[in-house]
């Protein structure tokens, strides 16, 4: 699948510094954001497990030139295809681990947690862990995570954040606001099996009866956790707390921007698979990050150890309302935190710093 923005970025970053980079892919982001409908998702899915699989299989056959293979695990199984059949003298091929299966599929109750389809994932992980050149992994507990599940035999591992593009956009304006501005609240970005939802559910109707006109929520997402919390809400009028689908390219910065807040959520368990790519994207929009998630994860660490936001525990639903007051009520530490998230999204997230990151391992391969 295509990675618009911070791709393209870092495509651009690698050129300048003098490593020839190209972006392939099968599905682009317009068609993914646009698959609403029930044979459209089917479609994309059948694009992403099947018509992409071949097709990478077929250049690997054709394409036997030196190079390396940077191939992400969208379609799971594809870094394994890419070491079977691409691999080989003077050609590398890097596992870039953005979802770990079959963890991913166990916790979304897709599939019996060490049932015969569990087991062949579980498979599949481990060889392209040991077939491959090196892996990538997006942060210090899934990285620990591998090494203690996948670890016996595996190829080298690297931790690498996701991070976002800053190059071409407008500035955040991160102004001091007062007590009685309503402050944004934004989640912008799929909301899946893997996001916590219910903490929402539970705390925020109590909560908005009583503080009208104080945050305004905005869902720009979709997924099965985004259909849950709109379908709660459904009968629930209120103007503070408003469903929109994913947005358009060419508005999602201005919204990024215009929201002081950026609300990123993580079940219980998840903590150990993945790390929301959107924090990123959030720090450098200025916002502070109200993180729902497990005290033991990237996330929660991130936001904790840089003083970007708040974190609330999934299931805590007093913390969170008490997060909430403290946003509406303390316009200074606000302002401060936002200031704090662009600071440390440029220095250490923005595509030209990760870019570095990338520059040195394909070089030492």
């Amino acid at each position: 699948m295509e990675y618009a923005s911070f791709m393209q970025g870092l495509i651009t970053a690698l050129r300048d510094q003098g490593i020839k980079a190209n972006h392939r892919y099968h599905v682009s982001a317009e068609s993914y954001r646009c698959a609403c409908s029930w044979s459209a998702r089917v479609w994309m899915r059948f694009r992403m497990y099947v018509t992409y699989p071949l097709m990478l299989v077929w250049h690997a056959l054709v394409n036997r030139s030196p190079g390396i293979w940077v191939v992400c695990t969208n379609t799971f199984y594809a870094p394994l295809l890419a070491t079977i059949f691409y691999r080989g003298k003077n050609r590398k091929v890097v596992h870039l681990l953005y979802d770990l299966f079959p963890e991913v599929l166990e916790l979304a109750g897709k599939i019996k947690k060490n049932g015969w389809i569990s087991r062949i994932c579980r498979q599949i992980t481990q060889a392209t862990f040991r077939r491959s050149d090196v892996s990538v992994v997006l942060g210090k507990h899934l990285m620990q995570y591998v090494l203690s599940h996948y670890g016996q035999n595996s190829s080298p591992l690297k931790i690498i954040p996701v991070g976002a593009s800053f190059e071409g956009l407008k500035e955040p304006e991160i102004s001091q606001g007062k007590s009685q501005d309503a402050v944004t609240l934004l989640y912008c970005g799929n909301m899946g099996y893997m996001h916590e939802v219910q903490t929402l559910i539970h705390a925020l109707q109590p909560w908005l009866k009583n503080n009208l006109g104080k945050i305004n929520f905005k869902f720009h997402s979709s997924g099965n956790g985004y259909t849950n919390l709109k379908n709660h809400f459904k009968s629930f009028s209120h103007t503070d707390l408003e469903f929109y689908g994913r947005l358009p390219e060419d508005t999602w910065w201005r919204v990024m921007t215009t929201s002081e807040v950026g609300l990123v959520t993580m079940r219980l368990g998840s903590e150990n698979v993945l790390m929301p790519s959107k924090t990123y994207s959030a720090l450098l929009a200025g916002q502070a990050i109200l993180a729902i998630c497990p005290e033991n994860s990237d996330l929660a660490e991130l936001v904790k150890q840089y003083n970007l936001g708040w974190w609330v525990k999934p299931g805590d639903i007093e913390a969170l309302q008490k997060v909430l007051d403290e946003i509406i009520c303390k316009p200074d530490e606000l302002y401060r935190k936002r200031h704090q998230a662009f600071t440390i999204g440029r220095e250490q997230f923005d595509v030209a710093i990760i870019s570095k990151q990338w520059v040195e391992l394909l070089k030492g391969l």
